[in-house]
Order: structure tokens, then sequence, then C-alpha cells
């Protein structure tokens, strides 16, 4: 269910400026992270990459837009995703990403690069992919995890 509504709503983001904008200044963010906390704790893991790349489509835009998601706490839970779900191939490569993007708007917490290093390393090509969700820039210092290539 929660995989359903995360995937209806990355259409909307990605479909229409006029529903990225109204859903990027509302409460979603606050919504996204609740319903990807709840998934956490249960199985299939699966959704909880989907709440990733949802968040990350929704720091697009002005740094207003990174503020809001960060104020959401989506820092803590993708440092979370990444301590219980560092092997998933699934889930991990974008936390990675969703880290980047908060990082290069927040400062970023301690530990917060050793806990990307390890994905970095094992799911290069994955998170290279999963760059293509970013629309607002990813810090430096977690591109400069992956290695060349």
């Amino acid at each position: 269910m929660k995989a359903a509504a995360f995937g209806a709503l990355q259409n909307l983001v990605t479909g229409s400026p006029v529903a990225f904008r109204h859903l990027a200044q509302g409460p979603v963010a606050e919504k996204v992270v609740l319903l990807t906390e709840a998934q956490l704790k249960s199985l299939p893991h699966a959704a909880v990459g989907d709440g990733c790349r949802l968040l990350t489509l929704l720091c697009s835009g002005p740094r207003s837009h990174v503020r809001r998601v960060a104020d959401a706490q989506a820092l803590p839970l993708a440092m979370e995703i990444l301590k219980r779900l560092e092997v998933h191939p699934q889930v991990a490569p974008a936390a990675v990403v969703l880290l980047g993007v908060l990082c290069e708007a927040v400062d970023p917490q301690p530990g917060l690069l050793e806990l990307c290093a390890g994905p970095a390393k094992q799911f290069s090509k994955q998170i290279r992919d999963e760059l293509g969700w970013a629309r607002a820039p990813v810090a430096s210092a977690v591109l400069a995890l992956l290695p060349e290539g």
C-alpha cells in the first residue's frame, strides 16, 4: 500500500510542476517520513527506497524545499535506514542519494560520511543510477565516496 502511495506521489511530482509546487510547499515531507519510518519496521523494505526517492524529489527547486524535507527529520531517517539496511541493493543507494542532497543544504551529522562509505563502494553503479532522482545538488563529499568508473 505504501509503495503504491509513494509511486502515485512520485508520478505527481515528476509529471506536473503545479502538483510538485503544491506538494513541496505543504506538509507532504512529514507524512512521507512517517510512512517511511513505519515501513522500515515491517517487510518488504522496497517501499523504504521509494520513500527515499520521493523525499529526494521533494528537495527539487529552491533551498526552502530542501529545508522543509530536512525539517521533517529526513536526515536522521536516512541515517537510520543506512544503519539497518546498508546491504539492501534497492534501499541503500536511494538513502545515500537522499543524504547527499540533504547534506548539500544542511550541516551533515557526525559519522554520516562513514555511514555512506560502505554502500558507496558496494553499490556505486546503483547509486549513480539513483542520482537521476536528484534534481537538487548532491554534496561533493558524498559523491567523492563513489569509486571511479
